[in-house]
């Protein structure tokens, strides 16, 4: 159903509120002359109330750790225009495997290649004893070969980390509240094995120090990176401080601001940071007394430079990877939860998008004063659960419209709204209403009655349950014909029991076709060029067939064995075969369901027997059946062939005790639909 407004969805989506503020460019950078865009799926200026979970990632995919856990529920606050980020102790000093400390990182959903990262900070209170952050991360891929990047990390700053030290005592100005470190992490693979680089083993490559003339913790500053195929570049308050060449930097990272622990707290061994327990060890103990303590955010800024974004730049009124073809979430700003592209559940090619108490969204610039239409399909994993697809402005997240879901086998939602007086950003989501699974698949966005597109209308698609015909391209219905050895045949001008077929689950997201007249399910063979038959009595993996839109409102019906689709070949007695790798004219078919509102094309109702007309059909009680034969009597039948009236005679008919539902006419092979309001 459609909905003017949700209120409880407005509330969740007001993270994706974009704002135009001061600062959209970057600080300073290398080449004044280069274009940025700010990228507001990971920039966030914390003026609203509360942290904004549909960027930052709040529990789940965050770094492991082995000295302290996250805690974000508790230790990220919004105040004043910025993000409090808290480390504090456990209450008791409640051992909780084996650490002592809980602390709190905004880490974004999006990941980033190149650009420009921004932030102003002022660092904790504490001093000695954590380490404010903000810095740059991958995921780890062991699959790349040898001399190519495992994992890659940015530290864009490390305030307060007191490391400094190289052992000489008469050394000045080390281990000191002002020293800032800017360094480089990554894991490369070598001799088939993954390798740490740490920046003191390679100081020319990773290793970077600043000695501020200030204390960060007095005040906030600007800490910015910027990095490109060729260079790493670090600035604070505007000035280049240290700069590296970009030799294992090229994997896409997520964007971190963290808070974590460091000496006397922790013991670095074994390559990782190590809990102490601060009650039982004297330096920890010791610094006891500055717990809790806060690093402070004003801002989190992400530019991309105008032409480097590996998601292009779409046109006015295009909307980019609606299918989620590319195999990842281009183009869609993921939100809170768990969200990805999965090549399972689909509805047709081979990926659809997955959201799991989450929401994605993508902002399409419109032209004014226009009609639009989204098209959308999607499922939730299980009865009860909802999901929903909608439409906002993107400035003022004033919600447009919404649709929802709430069926386990994808249906269609539409929606279908016009633009105001000027050209705007409109964002368009998906969001899983409650905590399980949902998927969409073949989202679209066009202009309302927009006939110029030379791309074919998207089908609609039968449903589980369905009981449907197929016409061929040829105008002639399929037929399980059964005086020719069960091979299908687009042959029939006429739709009886025998052009029917239920739509029956074969799991895995495929489905088996069962025919009315006999029971028994299409059958293929894993041949490239095998016939269509219909004469197994159960469902393997020769009758699981998938269905795709072939557009116009056709759909095409591809095997799962063989992965081909069915061809009406219009040779051999026009017979079905099972033999295209791809979707054409052959490969299409038009069809209709008896539960569906579809037009019975009523001048091809022509029985070889003697009916000549059943009308209205259908119809809501009253009908008429024309015959040559006066005296002719006929049987109705529920589709599952039991016996519903007796002796129906030629004229007009009185069937209104009859439920909605299809029957047949015994003898003519003519299906009824009755239909109740």
């Amino acid at each position: 159903m459609i909905m003017n407004k949700f209120y409880p969805l407005v509330l969740l989506l007001v993270g994706w509120l974009m704002l135009p503020v001061l600062g959209q460019k970057p600080t300073q950078t290398e080449n004044p002359q280069d274009q940025w865009q700010i990228k507001w799926s990971a920039s966030d200026e914390f003026n609203n109330s509360t942290p904004n979970w549909s960027k930052w990632i709040k529990t789940g995919n965050l770094p492991n750790t082995t000295a302290w856990k996250w805690n974000n529920q508790d230790n990220v606050k919004i105040k004043n225009n910025a993000a409090e980020l808290t480390m504090r102790q456990n209450p008791n000093n409640a051992n909780d495997g084996g650490t002592y400390f809980k602390s709190s990182i905004l880490k974004s959903y999006q990941t980033f290649t190149y650009g420009y990262y921004e932030a102003k900070i002022k660092g904790a209170s504490i001093g000695e004893g954590v380490c404010p952050s903000f810095w740059l991360y991958s995921n780890f891929d062991y699959s790349v070969p040898n001399g190519k990047t495992v994992y890659s990390e940015i530290d864009i700053v490390e305030l307060q980390q007191f490391d400094w030290w190289d052992g000489d005592p008469n050394a000045p100005n080390q281990d000191d509240i002002q020293d800032i470190d800017l360094n480089l992490h990554a894991v490369v693979m070598e001799n088939d094995k993954g390798v740490w680089r740490r920046p003191k083993q390679h100081p020319e490559e990773q290793l970077n120090k600043w000695r501020a003339p200030w204390d960060p913790r007095d005040d906030y500053h600007i800490y910015g990176c910027e990095v490109n195929e060729t260079n790493i570049i670090w600035y604070i308050d505007g000035v280049e401080v240290a700069r590296k060449p970009n030799i294992y930097w090229h994997r896409p990272m997520n964007v971190t601001l963290s808070l974590g622990l460091r000496k006397p707290f922790v013991e670095f061994y074994n390559n990782r940071n190590n809990a102490v327990n601060p009650e039982t060890n004297a330096k920890a103990k010791a610094a006891l007394p500055g717990m809790p303590t806060t690093m402070f955010v004003d801002y989190v800024r992400v530019w991309e430079k105008v032409g480097t974004s590996t998601t292009p730049t779409l046109p006015e009124g295009q909307l980019g990877n609606g299918d989620f073809e590319t195999g990842s979430l281009d183009y869609w700003n993921a939100g809170s939860g768990t969200s990805s592209v999965v090549s399972n559940n689909v509805r047709s090619g081979s990926h659809a998008a997955t959201v799991t108490n989450a929401s994605i969204a993508q902002i399409v610039q419109l032209n004014p004063n226009t009609s639009y239409t989204i098209e959308g399909y999607a499922k939730v994993d299980s009865n009860g659960n909802k999901a929903y697809m909608g439409v906002s402005k993107s400035l003022t997240n004033e919600l447009v419209k919404n649709f929802e879901f709430n069926s386990t086998n994808y249906s269609k939602g539409t929606i279908t709204f016009t633009t105001g007086n000027t050209s705007e950003g409109y964002r368009i989501w998906f969001w899983s209403g409650n905590n399980g699974q949902s998927y969409i698949d073949d989202v679209s966005l066009a202009i309302s009655g927009d006939s110029d597109s030379d791309e074919p209308v998207d089908s609609v698609l039968p449903t589980i349950g369905q009981t449907i015909w197929l016409e061929a391209n040829n105008g002639k219905y399929l037929t399980n014909n059964t005086n020719s050895g069960t091979a299908i045949q687009s042959t029939k001008s006429s739709i009886g029991s025998k052009e029917q077929f239920l739509i029956i689950d074969a799991n895995d997201n495929y489905v088996a076709f069962k025919n009315i007249a006999t029971g028994r399910y299409l059958t293929t063979s894993s041949n490239s060029n095998s016939p269509l038959k219909c004469g197994s009595t159960g469902v393997f993996q020769r009758q699981m067939y998938s269905i795709e839109p072939a557009g116009n409102d056709k759909i095409a019906i591809k095997a799962k064995v063989n992965g081909l689709y069915a061809s009406s070949t219009f040779s051999n007695n026009n017979a079905v075969q099972v033999k295209s790798s791809s979707i054409g004219k052959l490969e299409s078919f038009r069809w209709g369901s008896n539960s569906s509102s579809r037009e019975v094309k009523t001048n091809d109702v022509n029985s070889s027997l003697d009916i000549e007309n059943i009308y209205p059909n259908p119809t809501t009680g009253i009908l008429n059946i024309n015959c040559k034969k006066e005296n002719e009597l006929f049987q109705l039948l529920d589709i599952s062939g039991q016996i519903i009236l007796n002796d129906l005679s030629v004229g007009k008919v009185d069937i209104s005790q009859l439920e909605s539902g299809t029957y047949f006419l015994k003898g003519s092979e003519l299906f009824l639909t009755v239909i109740k309001h």
